[in-house]
């Protein structure tokens, strides 16, 4: 299991290197390669009111609503690639997409590259009111807290540049390494 989410109905998506699972309850429903998912090997999954995003590792971007699949990828809406590695909501409703290539912001059918996150694979996004938090695979982390991009890495503070792990309680910014643990922080506030 690569991937947890809760759709608004209740029911438990797990994204796997083979598909997607959907726990009712009672029974599983499976999303494969067999029953029309272009790509199955599924790296992030969001809830976001009664559809599903889906993340695949190849196929790109998947919309799973009504029992209907639409498929964004790098040719259709110009994803930066067909990796989709982390997901989330912003403020304003518009769609977070961390790639194997950077990051991107999919609002009215496209996307649009957000350069100052990097080109670097997104391992996380933590989209938070008036911040944005973009964890990479290498590349530490990527902030804009309401006045400009920021980037911290390893040398200024970070555990490791390899950022496994964001999330946000108590007022602060809890930040996980692949090596050197984690940390807490508090989150700043933009002017």
């Amino acid at each position: 299991v690569q991937a947890i989410a809760e759709d608004s109905r209740g029911r438990i998506w797990l994204g796997t290197d083979g598909g997607v699972s959907i726990w009712n309850g009672a029974t599983f429903f499976n999303l494969t390669a067999d029953t029309g998912l272009p790509g199955a090997d599924i790296r992030s999954l969001l809830a976001d009111g009664d559809a599903m995003w889906i993340g695949s590792a190849g196929g790109g971007l998947y919309r799973f609503e009504r029992n209907q699949l639409q498929v964004l990828n790098s040719d259709n809406v110009s994803l930066p690639s067909d990796t989709v590695t982390a997901l989330a909501l912003a403020e304003d409703g518009s769609l977070l997409v961390g790639t194997d290539a950077g990051l991107a912001e999919l609002r009215d059918g496209n996307a649009a590259p957000i350069p100052a996150a990097g080109e670097d694979a997104i391992a996380h996004i933590l989209a938070l009111p008036g911040s944005l938090w973009v964890g990479t695979a290498s590349d530490g982390l990527f902030y804009d807290t309401g006045d400009g991009w920021q980037h911290a890495t390893a040398a200024t503070g970070l555990p490791a540049d390899a950022v496994t792990a964001l999330a946000a309680a108590d007022g602060g910014l809890w930040v996980g390494g692949r090596t050197g643990g984690l940390i807490r922080t508090d989150i700043p506030q933009g002017e």
